[in-house]
Order: structure tokens, then sequence, then C-alpha cells
């Protein structure tokens, strides 16, 4: 997971693990990599993905600064919070893990892809220590926050919202945004119109020395995912004197980064 602004420190969690490698230390860009702190099968890496995803195909890293790995886990899920089921690779509810601890990367396909809000993995087996970092590949069930939520042209009383798409690939087409603007914390403006919005929406009617908050969110079949929001605050004439962003905007880990790491597949990388 490179990008903590989406899925945070806090995402991910063990019940117990080897000091200086804590369990975010799995993102497979920490430079080291989640340990159990002793043998035993009672240990499991979980992650809180915070939103439904389609996962379909997981890879696995060992420790390169130590070369310890895991050899072979099991993987969990749940959709719900409650509910925990087990996920197969060709039928099989064993994963194999690494062969090394180095740039080996242990690319397992999910059998009929899962639909999950938090994983766990659970090591069985393992060389000198179980020891990983892992990637998370899918798609996910709602749209993600459009981010790079900036202001093009300013006029004495408008201003021109701007944005990006988000890298997430989702399950359905993203049909409509969804734009909402507030003055002093209540709603002037509900707007929801077609996607092929050409990623601008103009904001009219500024007055001056007034504190505003704009979010925009995408919509699909599924429903409307989470927004960005930024706040800004006019000057005289409406020009803008302040602007501060209140949620980071959604970047995934490029999937070309599985490129290198003997594999020469093209997956949609959600957590890495």
């Amino acid at each position: 997971m490179e990008y903590t602004d989406y899925f945070p420190d806090s995402s991910f969690k063990a019940p117990a693990s080897l000091r200086g490698h804590h369990a975010s230390m799995a993102r497979i860009s920490s430079g080291s990599s989640w340990c159990v702190p002793n043998s035993g099968h009672n240990h499991y890496l979980e992650v809180d993905l915070r939103s439904r995803f389609v996962i379909t195909n997981v890879a696995t890293f060992g420790d390169s600064t130590t070369g310890k790995w895991v050899t072979s886990y099991y993987l969990n899920y749940t959709d719900d919070m409650i509910q925990w089921k087990q996920a197969s690779t060709d039928n099989k509810e064993i994963f194999r893990g690494n062969k090394n601890a180095y740039n080996y990367a242990a690319i397992r396909q999910v059998d009929g892809g899962i639909t999950a809000r938090a994983v766990r993995f659970i090591p069985l087996n393992s060389v000198a220590q179980a020891c990983m970092r892992f990637q998370l590949c899918g798609k996910s069930i709602l749209p993600g926050r459009p981010y790079n939520l900036t202001f093009g042209k300013i006029t004495p009383r408008s201003a021109e919202l701007l944005w990006s798409d988000p890298v997430i690939d989702t399950t359905e087409r993203v049909y409509q945004v969804w734009i909402k603007l507030k003055r002093d914390n209540e709603l002037v403006n509900d707007l929801k119109s077609s996607y092929a919005a050409k990623n601008k929406y103009l904001i009219n009617d500024l007055a001056p020395f007034t504190k505003y908050e704009v979010s925009v969110a995408f919509k699909n079949r599924n429903g409307f995912g989470k927004s960005t929001s930024i706040m800004f605050t006019s000057g005289e004439d409406g020009k803008l004197i302040k602007t501060w962003c209140i949620i980071i905007s959604d970047i995934l880990f490029p999937a070309d980064k599985l490129m290198g790491y003997k594999t020469a597949q093209t997956l949609n990388i959600i957590i890495s």
C-alpha cells in the first residue's frame, strides 16, 4: 500500500507482531515486512479496505532484509465485518507462498473473485520466520473519490472547479457526478449531472469574504462513492484568498509496478 491516505496504518492490524515489523510494514514499499513474533498458527494479518472490493489476485513477498518468508497461508475475507469466509485458489484452500525473500512475487488467482471489505492472511508455514508483504488486485464496487481538486479560471463572482478522475477501477461504469456547494455550512447548490462533465464545474454568484465548501462524488450502478471536498474563502470581488482540502483523494499503486517482480501480468492493484 504505497499511499497511506487511502489505506492508513490503522487499516492494518495483527494480534501480535515482531518488534520493528508491525502490521503496516506489510506494504510492498515498506522496505521491511510484517513478522509474527513466534511460531504457531494463531497469528494473522488483517487489512480493512474501508470499502468493498472484488479481489481477483493476491501477491505475496518475503522480507528481503532478513531472509524470511511465508511458504503457505490461508486467505480469509469478510464483506460485512462480521462473518468471515475462506478463499481458495485452484480449488485449494491453502495458498502457496514465496520461494525466497527477495524480488519473487508469488501471485495467486482467487477462485471466482471474492467480494471483501477486509481480508486476513494466516501464515501456515515459513522459512526462518513468518514474514510477509502483499498486494491485492481487483476492482472497487463503488467509484473511487475524485482527486486533485483545484480551481482554474476565477472571475469576480465565479470560480471554475477542476478535478481528476479516480484511478481506482470499478466493477461498473461511472455515469453520474454529484456536486454540492455549502456556504457557512448551509447547502446552496446540489447538482447531479452526467459523468461526461469534462471534469469541471463553474461556481457562480460567489459572495466576498465568505467561507465555502464544495464536494464532488461519482456514481455507478452500485451507488455513490466517497466524495472529495475542498474548502475555500472568497475575498474581495469573489477572489479566492484561501483554499485547503479536507478529504485527500484516492491514489493507487500503479499496476505496472508489478513488472520486474517475475511477472508479465497487468493487474488492477488496490493495495501495495
